[in-house]
């Protein structure tokens, strides 16, 4: 889908200064937690392992991290999708480019690293 030209104060900004600026999309995959997920949100992963330790909520404080839903093919087809649109959608924004966060064991790294 093509999205129109959406300029932004910050990118039309950044533009005027003469820069070129960029944006990054992830998905946490695992390293995530219930109470920082907006309602009705799931914890999705590639796997049904929880990540080890523990993280921040802002609702409960220092949670242990929980164990995920593993990834159908279709929630995986649907996240392929969605880092798609919000790729559009960035650079209709204005954005120069966009990169996609697959490292630091968010979701596209937990498919590729055997740990």
């Amino acid at each position: 889908m093509k999205y129109p030209p959406l300029p932004t104060q910050v990118t039309s900004a950044v533009h005027a200064k003469g820069s070129k600026i960029f944006m990054q999309v992830m998905h946490c995959g695992r390293i995530a937690h219930p109470d920082n997920l907006p309602a009705g949100g799931q914890l999705l992963a590639p796997s049904a392992i929880p990540a080890k330790g523990q993280m921040w909520t802002d609702k409960s404080g220092m949670q242990d991290m929980t164990k995920p839903r593993e990834m159908s093919k279709a929630d995986i087809k649907q996240a392929v999708e969605e880092f798609a649109r919000g790729a559009e959608m960035a650079v209709a924004a204005g954005f120069d480019g966009v990169e996609l966060h697959g490292a630091n064991g968010y979701l596209i790294d937990q498919f590729v690293n055997p740990r």
